[in-house]
C-alpha cells in the first residue's frame, strides 16, 4: 500500500486490488438473481424460437442487463476498479 505524507501524519492509499474488493461489494443482485430462477415457461424448441427469445429478452431487459448482450456494455479494464463489477454482473447474465 503506498502512503501519502505531510508534516505531521501519513495517510494509507488503499491500493488498485483493495478498491477492486470494495468496489465488488457495491454489487448486490435481486432477490431473483441471488437463485436460481425460471426466467420464461416457454420451454424452446424446433418451433418457438421467436417467442421464447422474446421472453428471455423482456426479462433481462426488465433487469437492465441487455448491454451485456449485444455488447454495448464493454468491459473495463481489468486493473479498472470497475471491472470486478461489470465482471459479476456479466456473470449473471451469462448464466
Amino acid at each position: 500500500m503506498s502512503d501519502i505524507s505531510n508534516e505531521s501524519t501519513t495517510v494509507p492509499q488503499p491500493s488498485l486490488y483493495n478498491r477492486i474488493i470494495t468496489d465488488s461489494s457495491k454489487i448486490s443482485p435481486t432477490t431473483s438473481e441471488s437463485h436460481s430462477v425460471q426466467i420464461t415457461t416457454i420451454r424452446l424448441n424446433g418451433d418457438n424460437f421467436l417467442r421464447w427469445s422474446q421472453s428471455v429478452r423482456m426479462y433481462i431487459r426488465g433487469r437492465g442487463r441487455m448491454g451485456y448482450l449485444t455488447g454495448e456494455k464493454k468491459a473495463p479494464a481489468v486493473d479498472d476498479p470497475n471491472y470486478a463489477i461489470w465482471d459479476a454482473e456479466n456473470s449473471m447474465v451469462m448464466t
